[in-house]
């Protein structure tokens, strides 16, 4: 699995097994930034990175026990 630099809420939903309004309301809770594009909700991985180490230990941990598509 390759880590994006941007994720929609939906995408990393998907990633993360949640649903978009779970993960929308983690993000918020860890004061995570999201904005708004058109119709799409995006989260950049830098701000993962910096507001939540958690959850970036987390992503990587996926990328290294899953397959590269």
């Amino acid at each position: 699995m390759n880590l994006q630099a941007v994720y929609t809420i939906g995408e990393l939903a998907r990633l993360t097994g949640l649903s978009r309004f779970r993960a929308l309301g983690l993000l918020k809770a860890a004061g995570i930034p999201v904005e708004h594009q058109g119709r799409s909700v995006v989260v950049y991985l830098s701000d993962i990175q910096e507001h939540s180490p958690k959850l970036w230990n987390s992503m990587v941990a996926l990328r290294e026990t899953r397959p590269i598509r």
